[in-house]
């Protein structure tokens, strides 16, 4: 207690990184070849939309009630 010290962490160490492409797995893949798929009919693209909402609103409803 005579002596007090303070020590900060570790020196500072640069280092590269590399840039690399991130690999979002098979999932994202098949979601984007969905996706181009409704991108050709607007209709049905507009009516799942529409669906995925209301099931969400369901699922909330329930999951509270």
């Amino acid at each position: 207690m005579k002596q007090s010290s303070l020590r900060a962490g570790p020196d500072l160490a640069v280092s590269s990184m590399v840039p690399r492409e991130i690999d979002l797995g098979a999932i994202t893949e098949a979601a984007g070849q969905t996706l181009e798929r409704i991108e050709g009919l607007p209709v049905l693209r507009v009516v799942l939309l529409w669906v995925v909402f209301l099931a969400v609103l369901l699922a909330v409803f329930f999951a509270t009630r």
